[in-house]
């Protein structure tokens, strides 16, 4: 991530951050399980002791139909400051193929951690290239 966000308007830090990470994944009839392990460097902006992270993910996805796939993802990670909480959530989705081009996803956040947020859901609209 280039650090090209206003530090003074509160809209990043200010810094670059750069993550390295090993994504496995494999097929098991309708369902694909996979793992990510990952390491995030975070830059360190003035006045602020950002530690770089371990993360990692584990989940599944099942496809439903040729158009349609819903899956589970847990998220873990590392505190990012002396002060913070580690991190911990369950990540729900559901995605649909609408043509050969676009696909929109829904998903749905819980928080298992101080570290994460309680709640949150959102939507996607994806474009292939």
């Amino acid at each position: 991530k280039l650090g090209t966000a206003s530090r003074s308007d509160g809209l990043g830090t200010g810094e670059e951050d750069f993550h390295v990470q090993l994504d496995v994944y494999g097929r098991a009839g309708e369902f694909t399980p996979f793992a990510t392990l990952g390491y995030k460097f975070l830059g360190d902006p003035p006045g602020v002791n950002l530690r770089d992270v371990l993360y990692l993910d584990l989940g599944a996805t099942r496809r439903i139909d040729e158009r349609r796939s819903a899956g589970l993802l847990w998220h873990g990670q590392e505190r990012t400051t002396a002060a913070g909480k580690p991190q911990s959530e369950l990540n729900g989705y559901y995605l649909v193929r609408l043509d050969a081009v676009w696909k929109a996803q829904l998903y749905g956040i819980v928080g298992l951690a101080d570290g994460s947020p309680d709640f949150g859901a959102g939507a996607f609209l994806i474009r292939n290239f």
